[in-house]
C-alpha cells in the first residue's frame, strides 16, 4: 500500500512516504470475510430447513448455497439408499453427472466417516476417472449424518485445480450438519403423521368390528324381550346362536385388545402347563363359524407342549378366523414335530400374501387383504398372536408353497412341575421363560378399554 503524501516546495510537487506490504494483514481480513460468509450462509440454510415442508427443498437451497459461496462449477447431495445405490441431486450447472460418477469418492467419506478431497487432477483421475474426463480438476466429499445409518455425501466439484481449506471443511461439515438434522425431523414429522393415520383407522375398525356385532345383538334382544311369546322353539334356537356368536366376536376383539395394551406397558401374563395341543385345536374349530361352501378338515394327532392354553386358543382362533374370512375355501389344521418343539399348521388354497407383505401383516394395524363383502379388520390379530406367541417360547411365521401356510410353533412339554409361577412380560421380556421376547406395541393406548 502507498502511504507517501504530496509536498509542494519551490521546486515544485514532491511525494513523501513509504510503500508497506499489507498481503498478510489483507489476507486474515479475507479470511474473516470468508468465514463471516460462511456462517451467514449455514444460517440461512438452517431458516430454509426449519421453514420448508419437504427435504427436497432444503437440498436444493444447499447445493444451490455452497456452490455460491466456494465459488464452484456446482455441488451434489447424494442420498444413500437401502439397496446400497444412491439417488442424487444437484446444481444445474454440472449438467447431468451421474451417481456413478461420484459414488466413489462418496463411498469414501462413508467408510472412513471423514471429509474426502482430491485437491488435483491427478487425484481426481485417479479416484474419480469420469469427473475428469469432464474437465473436473478438484473435489471435497463430506458425508452427512443419520440417526441410524449416515443419509448420504455432499460433495463439491471444481474444475481448477482449488485447495480447499479448513474453513471450507467445516463450512462443509456444518452445512451437513444442518442437513442431517433437517432430515430427522423430516422423518420424524412422517413417523408422526403415520401414527396419526393408524389412530384414526385404529378408532374407524374398531367402531366397525364392534358395531357390526353389537348392532346383532342388540336387535335380537329387543326382539326377544318384546316378542318372545311369538316365536317357536326352532327360531328361539336360532336367535341364541346369533347371539352367541356375535357375543363372541366382540369377545375375541376385546381380547385382542387387551392383550395389545398389556404387552404395550408390558403386563402380558402367561402360565406354563402341559396343554393337549390337538384337544386345544378341536376345540376352536368347533366353536367358528364356517359359510357355506368352505370346509374345515383337521389332521392333528396328540401331542403336549408347554404352554397356555387360553393364549393358545387365541393364536389358533385368529389364524383359523382369518383363513375362513382372507382364504380358500379348504383349509386345514395339520400339526408337525420335532424333538423339542410342536407347530400347527393352519394351511389355506387362496391365493395368498403379497412377498412384500409376508412381514408387515405381524405389525400392527397392517392388512394384506381387502376381501369384499367382510368388514374391515383391525389389523392387531396377527400382532398378537405372535407377542403370545413369543411370550410362550414359541414362534409365528407365515410362507408360501402353492398354499398360504400359518405356523405356530410351541415348545414340547418335558414333564415339567405344573405349579411353575406365572411368566410374566416386563418390557418386552417374560419372566420364568428363557426365549427373549419382541414385545409387540401399536401405538395407541387402548388400555382403559379395559
Amino acid at each position: 500500500r502507498d502511504t507517501s503524501r504530496l509536498i509542494t516546495t519551490e521546486s515544485g510537487p514532491v511525494y513523501e512516504g513509504a510503500m508497506i506490504d499489507v498481503t498478510g494483514r489483507r489476507g486474515v481480513e479475507d479470511e474473516l470475510w470468508s468465514r463471516a460468509v460462511q456462517q451467514e450462509a449455514v444460517a440461512s440454510i438452517g431458516q430454509v430447513a426449519l421453514e420448508a415442508d419437504v427435504i427436497t427443498d432444503v437440498m436444493e437451497s444447499v447445493t444451490e448455497t455452497v456452490s455460491a459461496v466456494l465459488r464452484t462449477e456446482g455441488s451434489l447431495i447424494l442420498e444413500r439408499s437401502g439397496e446400497g445405490g444412491f439417488e442424487i441431486y444437484g446444481s444445474d450447472r454440472l449438467g447431468d453427472v451421474a451417481a456413478a460418477d461420484v459414488s466413489a469418492i462418496a463411498d469414501r467419506a462413508h467408510m472412513t466417516a471423514a471429509s474426502v478431497v482430491l485437491r488435483n487432477e491427478a487425484e481426481v483421475r485417479f479416484a474419480a476417472p469420469k469427473l475428469a474426463e469432464r474437465g473436473l480438476r478438484s473435489a471435497v466429499a463430506v458425508m452427512i449424518p443419520g440417526s441410524e445409518i449416515d443419509f448420504g455425501t455432499l460433495v463439491v466439484l471444481s474444475s481448477d485445480e482449488r485447495v480447499f481449506t479448513v474453513d471450507d471443511l467445516n463450512f462443509l461439515q456444518s452445512v451437513a450438519n444442518v442437513l442431517a438434522a433437517a432430515v430427522d425431523r423430516a422423518s420424524a414429522r412422517a413417523r408422526l403423521e403415520d401414527l396419526l393415520r393408524s389412530k384414526d383407522a385404529f378408532v374407524a375398525s374398531v367402531s366397525h368390528e364392534l358395531r357390526t356385532p353389537l348392532t346383532v345383538v342388540t336387535g335380537m334382544a329387543h326382539e326377544l324381550n318384546d316378542r318372545w311369546k311369538e316365536f317357536s322353539d326352532d327360531e328361539m334356537a336360532e336367535f341364541t346362536n346369533l347371539l352367541v356368536e356375535q357375543s363372541n366376536d366382540m369377545s375375541d376383539l376385546i381380547d385382542d385388545l387387551l392383550i395389545a395394551a398389556r404387552a404395550d406397558i408390558g403386563s402380558v401374563i402367561v402360565r406354563s402347563e402341559a396343554v393337549e395341543l390337538d384337544v386345544q385345536v378341536r376345540t376352536v374349530i368347533a366353536g367358528i363359524t364356517v359359510p357355506p361352501g368352505t370346509t374345515v378338515t383337521c389332521s392333528v394327532e396328540s401331542r403336549v407342549v408347554d404352554a397356555d392354553s387360553v393364549r393358545v386358543r387365541q393364536i389358533l382362533r385368529n389364524l383359523l378366523t382369518n383363513a375362513v374370512r382372507y382364504g380358500g375355501t379348504n383349509i386345514e389344521a395339520r400339526m408337525s414335530s420335532s424333538r423339542g418343539a410342536v407347530a400347527v399348521e393352519i394351511v389355506d388354497d387362496g391365493a395368498g400374501i403379497p412377498e412384500a407383505d409376508r412381514e408387515r401383516i405381524f405389525d400392527a394395524y397392517e392388512r394384506a387383504h381387502d376381501t369384499p363383502g367382510q368388514p374391515g379388520s383391525v389389523g392387531i390379530g396377527l400382532t398378537v398372536s405372535r407377542a403370545l406367541a413369543e411370550l410362550m417360547g414359541g414362534s409365528l411365521t407365515y410362507r408360501f408353497d402353492g398354499k398360504s401356510v400359518f405356523t405356530l410353533e410351541l415348545p414340547r412339554e418335558m414333564n415339567a412341575s405344573l405349579n411353575e409361577p406365572e411368566a410374566k412380560m416386563d418390557r418386552g421380556k417374560p419372566i420364568g421363560l428363557s426365549s427373549a421376547v419382541r414385545s409387540s406395541r401399536i401405538g395407541v393406548d387402548v388400555a382403559a378399554i379395559e
